[in-house]
């Protein structure tokens, strides 16, 4: 599910660039996740979107329409052969041959390393 937040800009937070004000306000959020809501106009200020560089001024408000996330793909055991190098409780070091996919993706379900 979508989560929604609203921000009212404060009058000393003027004039700082809007994805710089949402990092410090957002800290779960890197500055370049930030930048990709406001390219897909997820952020708006004052009921526009915007861009991450506008200055922000007192008495803005900044909605942020966040996506609900994206369940994670199950992943399931495939009999493949690797080719350990260590492996104690704690690490385990493979020598991965090339072209092997690391996790599963879209287009790369199975036979990961994964």
């Amino acid at each position: 599910m979508a989560q929604r937040l609203q921000i009212r800009i404060a009058e000393d937070d003027e004039a700082e660039r809007l994805d710089r004000f949402l990092v410090s306000q957002c800290p779960q959020f890197s500055r370049s996740r930030i930048q990709s809501l406001i390219d897909n106009q997820a952020i708006s200020v004052n009921g526009a979107p915007t861009k991450a560089n506008y200055r922000i001024r007192g008495g803005d408000e900044v909605s942020l329409e966040l996506p609900a996330a994206v369940p994670p793909i199950a992943v399931e055991a495939t009999d493949i052969p690797l080719d350990i190098r260590f492996e104690d409780p704690h690490l385990l070091v493979v020598n991965k041959a090339a072209g092997m996919v690391v996790h599963p993706a879209p287009g790369s379900r199975d036979g990961t390393l994964v």
